[in-house]
C-alpha cells in the first residue's frame, strides 16, 4: 500500500467520480484514491434526492444522446436495465402560448403569430447583407448575426438575462458560443427539420435518464468506486490544501497526505482554501468571477400528473422561473400514485433578494406565475420546499476572460494539482461532457503514476470546442 500513488480528488460531482472510477478501472494496482465531498450525498449539481416517494433532481437533467459511445456503455454496464431510453417532449412559453421545445416548423408556421413567422423569414434572407464582426465581443453581436432580430428579441436575449443577470450587450461573445448551440439561422433550421427522418440525426428527439433519478448514474459510479477500493468520504468539505506539504485538511480535521490532487469545486473555494500567499491580482480576479446562483423550489401536488411534458421554458421576466420540470415525467413512472412533484428554477443573484426571501413567499410567487402561463394549481398544491445551489451558472461578463486568465496562471504553478469538471474549469457543460473530462484526465496518468501534462493541455484545447446541447 505504502507505494501506491496516492490520489485524492476534492469533489464528488460527474467529473470527479468519473475520474475515480477510471482510474480505479484502469490503474487500482499502482494507487489509492481518495474522494472528498463537502455534501452528505454524491452527484454535485447533478445530485437528487426522495422525498415522499417521488425522485427529484436538482433541476432537469439528462443524458444526451451524443454521449461518446465507450462512456455510454460504461454508464449501461453499471445501470443496467435502468438506463432507460426515453423520448423527448418539452415546451417552451413564447409570446404567450406553448409551443414544442426544441422548435418544430409547423410551430413556426401555423402555432405562432404570423409576424413572427414573417420576422424570422426576414431574417433569414437578410443575413447575406448583415455586416459580420470579425471578432464579436458581446452575446448580442454573435446572435444577431447568426439569427437575426426576431428570435433574439423574444427568446434568447430575455431568457440570457434571466438566466446569467446580465443583458445581452454585457455578455460575453464566448457565452453564445458555447451555450447557444443553435447560434445561427442554418443551425436552427436543421433542428426544425430534424423531426423529419431524412434529416433527423441519431437519437434526436431522444435522451437517456435513469430509472430512479439522474444521480442514479452517480450512486453507481461511487458504488463502484468502494467495490475497486476508492474511498469517498462525505460530509468532509475542504478546509484547507497545502502545495508545498502535498497535504490536504478536511472540515472534519481529517489530514489526508497526496501525491497528486485533483479539484474540481469552484474556484473561490479552492483559493479560499489553499496555502501561502497569493498574489493581489489573483485574489481580485477571483472576487470578481462571477457566478448564478439558483433556488430549486419544489411544489407536491395530489394529482397522478400534471401535465405529459417533461420541462416547459420561460424566458419572460416577468415570469418567475426559467423552466419547470416534472421529474415523473423523465422516467415514465407511476408511483407513487395520486400525486406528483414539480421544479421550478429560478436563477437569482446570491445574497440577494430572491436568495433571501423565505420559501414560502418563493412557493407563492411560483404558484402566481404558474397561474399567469396557465398552468394553475390552485387546490393541487399539498406541500412545498426550497433548496439552493450558489454555483450553478458561470457567467461570462465581458472582462471574465482576463479574470480567468490571471486566475490560472496562479493555478498552473501548483505542483501536483489538476484542474477539472465544470465548476474549476469555469465552464458551461453538458454532463457527459464532465465524466468526458474525468475519463481524459485519467488516461493522462501513466501506470507508473506519472501525470502527462503534455497531454492534459492537448484535451484542455478539445474542452474548449464544447458547446452545450439544448
Amino acid at each position: 500500500m505504502s507505494n501506491k500513488k496516492k490520489i485524492v480528488i476534492i469533489g464528488a460531482g460527474p467529473a470527479g467520480l468519473s475520474l475515480a472510477y477510471y482510474l480505479l478501472c484502469n490503474k487500482k494496482n499502482n494507487i489509492s484514491v481518495t474522494v472528498i465531498e463537502k455534501e452528505d450525498a454524491v452527484g454535485g449539481l447533478a445530485t437528487g434526492f426522495e422525498h415522499k416517494g417521488l425522485i427529484f433532481d436538482f433541476g432537469s437533467h439528462r443524458l444526451h444522446p451524443t454521449t461518446k459511445e465507450h462512456l455510454l456503455n460504461d454508464i449501461r454496464g453499471i445501470l443496467g436495465d435502468d438506463l432507460l431510453d426515453r423520448p423527448r417532449d418539452g415546451r417552451m412559453f413564447l409570446l404567450e402560448r406553448f409551443v414544442k421545445f426544441p422548435p418544430q416548423l409547423t410551430d413556426f408556421m401555423f402555432h405562432l403569430p404570423l409576424s413572427f413567422f414573417l420576422g424570422i423569414v426576414g431574417d433569414m434572407l437578410s443575413k447575406p447583407f448583415r455586416r459580420k464582426m470579425k471578432n464579436p465581443r458581446t452575446f448580442s453581436d454573435v446572435l444577431l448575426y447568426g439569427l437575426g432580430k426576431t428570435i433574439c428579441t423574444h427568446f434568447y436575449f430575455p431568457y440570457a438575462k434571466k438566466l446569467w443577470g446580465l443583458a445581452p450587450d454585457e455578455l460575453s461573445a464566448i457565452q453564445a458560443q458555447r451555450r447557444v448551440s443553435a447560434n445561427n439561422i442554418g443551425k436552427i433550421i436543421m433542428k426544425v427539420l430534424s423531426v423529419i427522418p431524412i434529416f433527423r440525426k441519431k437519437g434526436a428527439g431522444r435522451f437517456f435518464y435513469p430509472r430512479k433519478g439522474f444521480c442514479q448514474i452517480f450512486d453507481g459510479f461511487a458504488e463502484k468506486i468502494k467495490a475497486m477500493g476508492g474511498r469517498i468520504l462525505l460530509s468532509h468539505e475542504l478546509k484547507s490544501i497545502d502545495p508545498g506539504e502535498k497535504v490536504i485538511v478536511a472540515k472534519q480535521d481529517i489530514t489526508i497526505p497526496y501525491d497528486l490532487a485533483f479539484s474540481t469545486i469552484p474556484i473561490p473555494d479552492f483559493i479560499g482554501a489553499c496555502k501561502g500567499k497569493k498574489p493581489d491580482a489573483v485574489l481580485q480576479a477571483c472576487k470578481n468571477v462571477k457566478y448564478r446562483g439558483m433556488l430549486f423550489c419544489y411544489l407536491i401536488l395530489n394529482t397522478q400528473q400534471f401535465t405529459r411534458f417533461d420541462a416547459h421554458y420561460f424566458p419572460q421576466e416577468n415570469v418567475l422561473f426559467s423552466r419547470l420540470s416534472e421529474p415523473k415525467n423523465y422516467s415514465a413512472s407511476t408511483l407513487p400514485e395520486g400525486i406528483t412533484g414539480l421544479c421550478a428554477e429560478i436563477p437569482c443573484e446570491v445574497g440577494g433578494t430572491l436568495w433571501k426571501e423565505k420559501p414560502d413567499k418563493i412557493a407563492s410567487l411560483v404558484i402566481h406565475s404558474l397561474r399567469q402561463v396557465g398552468l394553475p394549481v390552485d387546490g393541487l398544491v399539498a406541500e412545498s420546499f426550497l433548496k439552493r445551489t450558489a454555483f450553478a451558472y458561470p457567467s461570462y461578463d465581458l472582462d471574465f476572460e482576463q479574470r480567468i486568465e490571471t486566475i490560472e496562471t496562479y493555478l498552473d504553478t501548483l505542483i501536483d494539482i489538476v484542474f477539472l469538471g465544470r465548476q474549476a474549469l469555469f465552464v458551461h457543460d453538458n454532463t457527459h461532457h464532465t465524466i468526458e473530462m474525468g475519463y481524459c484526465a485519467a488516461d493522462c496518468l501513466s501506470h507508473q503514476g506519472e501525470w502527462d501534462k503534455e497531454k492534459w493541455n492537448s484535451y484542455r484545447k478539445e474542452f474548449k470546442e464544447h458547446v452545450v446541447e439544448d
